[in-house]
């Protein structure tokens, strides 16, 4: 996002350092420009409104799958340790995975999270309070499903290429006419230059929701830490992860975190290391 920023100023400076230059103006700029300001004004607000839902929508669907996944791990608590501990680690290990891999990889979580579904509902009871339980287990996974399919059904609906075409070639016609209709003044150059910023933030905003970038650090990996600590475990960050929320979504409840490193490259899981740092 950082990057995002520098590259949008120098941007903005080069563009904004042409409109120093006078320029004649042109009419039929002037009805260009104010088509495509409408045009791009309501495309750029319906596509942040409808981005942000979308985010939210997965925020909720998320949370809820957590708020299961703690009753999982609640309700086996009644059962014998052993099972209460393997229960304990599957829902552990799932949660890594989705650390692991981008919320739009969130399909490559599926292994992790069958594996827990079918211990549920293959260890052996012994008596009643266990079956009753069991059938508990068995009322909450169907929800755990179409908690999965609905995130994964959301993930899957970005904007389009040519909406995305679209909303550059206006915002370029709108750059392109306020080049040209400025007159040099010092009124211009100032209100060219903020308008160009201000367009292309919006377009920076619409790219980091439409992505599911927008505000993922706080409500995913701060969601998912206190959930571990919930269940008992440590709670786990990727390493770029943890430079960046140290001071900010570490809980204080934990002394200690697992802090995970990838020596290949994304998504290659394979040898990673997880080593425990003291806070």
């Amino acid at each position: 996002m950082k990057n995002l920023f520098i590259i949008l100023f120098i941007v903005s400076f080069v563009v904004a350092f042409g409109f120093m230059f006078e320029r004649p103006g042109f009419e039929e700029l002037n009805s260009i420009f104010s088509v495509a300001s409408f045009l791009f004004g309501i495309f750029i607000a319906f596509s942040i409104a409808n981005a942000h839902g979308r985010l939210q929508k997965i925020s909720e669907t998320l949370k809820d799958h957590d708020a299961l996944l703690l009753s999982l791990f609640t309700l086996s608590s009644q059962l014998p340790r052993k099972i209460h501990e393997s229960i304990q680690k599957l829902i552990d290990t799932y949660l890594i995975a989705q650390l692991d891999f981008y919320l739009t990889d969130f399909r490559m979580t599926q292994k992790d999270f069958q594996n827990l579904i079918d211990y549920t509902l293959s260890f052996e009871t012994k008596n009643e309070p266990e079956q009753i339980i069991e059938e508990k287990f068995i009322d909450l996974i169907p929800d755990a499903i179409r908690q999965r399919k609905q995130v994964e059904s959301l993930i899957q609906q970005p904007l389009t290429k040519l909406e995305w075409v679209t909303t550059v070639a206006l915002l370029s016609i709108i750059l392109a006419c306020l080049f040209f209709l400025n007159n040099g003044s010092l009124i211009g150059i100032f209100s060219t230059f903020l308008m160009s910023v201000v367009a292309v933030l919006l377009l920076v905003i619409l790219w980091n929701l439409d992505s599911l970038k927008w505000k993922e650090q706080s409500w995913v990996w701060g969601e998912i830490s206190e959930l571990f600590e919930n269940i008992g475990c440590i709670p786990y960050y990727p390493d770029n992860i943890f430079l960046k929320l140290r001071q900010k979504s570490v809980t204080k409840k934990s002394a200690v975190v697992r802090v995970a490193e990838y020596p290949n490259h994304y998504p290659d899981m394979k040898g990673k290391i997880i080593k425990e740092v003291s806070l």
